[in-house]
């Protein structure tokens, strides 16, 4: 049915109306929140961390950069808008964060290190190990 509305060109119009609009503002909300609830960024945010060598305040400006606006009447950074509803005035879906704050990520941080010293013991090593966690101890870097 939605092939046959599409080669009829119905869908656009169909979807700039109010019901079917809502349907889609309704859906990408439930998906942002999703991503702000069960994700929050921590993956991201470790991999910036361990892979590209990033700090976590260089974390958190790089995510502010992406996903906030500064606002100079309010003298803060706000989530910048993502969807506006045309139907309901003040009806916005904010782009989610796409990095948790550094308190989230130094707390994975020291979970990483707690189960790799962990491991490290159970098989009998060392639980002295580098800043990263995949290198060896005795490792240097070029």
């Amino acid at each position: 049915m939605a092939d046959a509305l599409d080669e009829l060109g119905m869908v656009e119009p169909l979807f700039k109306t109010q019901p079917f609009f809502t349907i889609h503002f309704r859906r990408v909300n439930e998906l942002v929140k999703e991503i702000e609830q069960n994700h929050f960024g921590e993956i991201f945010g470790m991999y910036l961390h361990y892979e590209m060598n990033l700090t976590f305040d260089k974390i958190v400006r790089l995510t502010q950069a992406a996903c906030k606006k500064f606002d100079t009447s309010l003298d803060r950074y706000c989530s910048k808008i993502l969807l506006f509803n045309p139907y309901i005035k003040g009806e916005v879906i904010k782009v989610p964060r796409l990095a948790p704050p550094k308190n989230k990520l130094a707390a994975s941080k020291k979970a990483i290190y707690r189960g790799h010293a962990q491991r490290a013991v159970e098989r009998g090593g060392s639980t002295s190990f580098c800043s990263h966690p995949r290198r060896h101890p005795t490792t240097t870097s070029p």
